[in-house]
């Protein structure tokens, strides 16, 4: 997931396990950040499920999280990248992802990811991805 998330508690000794080193400063700072050096940032994106902390990125943003513009930019090429390989599953996942959110907050997500989209590459490749408004959840939110 993300560094804000990356942390645990063990509950035996009573002290919080911050294994990247980075966690503690995200979440005091409400930072979304990736959990990994520079390097590995490509192998942390092959270990997500079909897109989903890709997308999940823009949901962190409207909870009011602050992130970095080179992470912003990597998660958005992958992203693309990903719909392009995977349009049934973007299909399937897009909406899964935003249901439940306000008609305004998809609206800004939209006009989130188009914009660091833009940045990224070409409005090409970005599907038309209908997402209903204020359906129920199908999946824990997060």
């Amino acid at each position: 997931d993300y560094s804000m998330n990356t942390m645990l508690f063990d509950f035996v000794n009573g002290v919080i396990i911050d294994r990247g080193g980075d966690s503690v400063m995200a979440v005091q700072k409400n930072f979304l950040g990736i959990p990994a050096p520079r390097n590995l940032w490509d192998e942390w994106v092959q270990r997500d499920l079909a897109g989903w902390k890709l997308m999940r990125f823009f949901k962190f943003q409207l909870r009011g999280y602050t992130w970095d513009d080179e992470q912003l930019q990597f998660i958005v090429t992958r992203l693309a990248q990903h719909f392009e390989a995977t349009p049934e599953e973007t299909q399937f996942w897009v909406p899964i992802t935003f249901k439940g959110l306000e008609k305004k907050k998809v609206e800004l997500v939209k006009r989130n990811v188009m914009s660091a989209y833009s940045m990224a590459m070409s409005l090409d490749a970005l599907p038309d991805v209908e997402i209903p408004y204020n359906a129920p959840m199908p999946l824990p939110h997060v």
